[in-house]
């Protein structure tokens, strides 16, 4: 029987490779597909039932460190959604800037290593396992020993990456070309990229594999559950909130952490509203999570200081869409679902992505709608850029008086914000400490590990 500590184990991996695969330009079913396809590769391979597990376990979280380097990609690919989308169809991903003139290897490694050890460390921090975090460390390998981020080669390659790399591939390269120039792809690239002992078997199963799959649509949770024997787990719901909403704000550098600040500020004003302990709960967990779906938006709109296009626009506006999407994964945090989606409207109706009004928005909802734009106009983030304390209090109470938020609730925010000692939201003194300084200071402060702080 599955226990609730692991049916939330299985939910928080549920949510991770839903933003995963938004994350990387994927169909949101991707990552449970190469979680069932490496399963039956492993078993076609001869591999045990634990081994099965693993691959299937891998394939979901194997796309988790794609936010850690997220600016990195932007950089490199123009648009680091579509690049790394092409990237994995084996397309050109250079769709809107020149191919870099340092040999492309060298540029790929560094970004490489820091997916990896991203993954890494969130597969420890779910219990996944100790097979499966060491894994995740081979995920770019190439059995010719050209991969990344260490070059390893042959069996030297964990076998779980070897079996979700293969897996991912085939799920991607039938989806673009077709089985037949996908087989013939994979068959192109054995002894190279793959195992070519792998690859006899994908040639031969593959096709009975992806029959069967697609006789799974609409696509049922409990596939890749029955892939995943029950395996404890000490997480809470609150840490995997937490967890999930770090991985959303590693996406942008300067929102590191913003959504354990965030959940700081509600826990502190939910006192003075009188919320029961249910409400509050499900308000931090809400805080946590609320921006992840903006995985789904290429860091050049969400960093961009010019004034968003009208197109632009609408990716920024389904952001809450795609948080309300991927949180549907986890029953457990249906309550924080519900007020996650809420986190960008306005009392005047002029919010996204339904644009509900007061009659519709309750004391929770508008708490952390205060509590997200103050932390917005603090540390700067997507289309808003960050502000002195004055400049910032002044602008929040003129949207208060237009109606925007709720004058009374936002005055509760600031004035918790006071009491938590405001010298936390602001930089130490200038003189004392260099830029950086400041910034590592402001992530030990989060609580992120010395690997997410280092990736930030």
């Amino acid at each position: 029987m599955i226990t609730r500590t692991e049916s939330l184990l299985t939910e928080t991996v549920g949510v991770l490779a839903f933003a995963g695969d938004l994350s990387m330009g994927q169909p949101v079913d991707h990552s449970p597909r190469t979680a069932l396809l490496a399963a039956r590769l492993a078993a076609a391979a001869g591999f045990d039932r634990g081994l099965q597990a693993g691959c299937a376990r891998l394939g979901l979280i194997r796309w988790v460190g794609c936010t850690g380097n997220a600016r990195e990609f932007a950089d490199l690919f123009g648009d680091d959604i579509a690049g790394r989308a092409a990237l994995i169809a084996n397309q050109n991903p250079f769709i809107s800037r020149p191919h870099p003139t340092a040999p492309l290897a060298s540029v790929i490694t560094p970004l490489a290593r820091a997916h990896c050890e991203m993954a890494r460390e969130i597969a420890r921090d779910l219990d996944l396992g100790v097979l499966v975090a060491a894994a995740t460390a081979d995920l770019f390998e190439w059995w010719s020993g050209g991969g990344f981020p260490a070059a390893k080669f042959g069996e030297a390659i964990d076998p779980h990456a070897q079996l979700v790399a293969l897996a991912g591939d085939v799920d991607v390269f039938v989806r673009t070309y077709g089985l037949a120039k996908a087989l013939a792809l994979i068959e192109s690239r054995s002894g190279e990229r793959y195992d070519p002992a792998l690859v006899r078997e994908v040639v031969r199963g593959a096709p009975a594999w992806l029959l069967a799959l697609a006789e799974l649509e609409p696509w049922p949770e409990s596939a890749v559950a029955a892939q995943l024997p029950d395996q404890p787990s000490t997480v809470t719901l609150a840490e995997a909130a937490s967890l999930i909403g770090d991985v959303a704000d590693l996406k942008l550098p300067q929102a590191a952490g913003a959504g354990r600040r965030i959940r700081a500020r509600v826990a502190s004003a939910a006192p003075r509203l009188g919320l029961s302990l249910p409400d509050v709960q499900a308000l931090e967990q809400a805080a946590s999570v609320h921006a992840l779906g903006q995985v789904s938006v290429p860091n050049a709109t969400l960093e961009t200081t010019r004034p968003l296009s009208e197109a632009e626009w609408e990716q920024v506006r389904l952001i809450p869409h795609w948080t309300v999407r991927a949180l549907s994964r986890a029953p457990a945090l249906a309550a924080a679902q519900a007020l996650a989606g809420q986190a960008f409207e306005r009392l005047d109706g002029s919010g996204f992505h339904r644009g509900l009004g007061a009659a519709s928005l309750s004391p929770a909802a508008r708490l952390l709608q205060s509590a997200v734009l103050v932390e917005a106009m603090s540390s700067g983030r997507c289309w808003q850029p960050a502000l002195a304390p004055h400049p910032r209090q002044v602008q929040l109470r003129r949207l208060a008086a237009a109606g925007v938020l709720d004058a009374e609730i936002l005055s509760i925010v600031l004035r918790s914000d006071m009491d938590t000692a405001g010298t936390v939201r602001e930089d130490p003194t200038p003189q004392l400490l260099t830029a950086r300084e400041r910034d590592v200071l402001r992530l030990i402060a989060t609580g992120l590990s010395n690997k997410l702080i280092a990736r930030a």
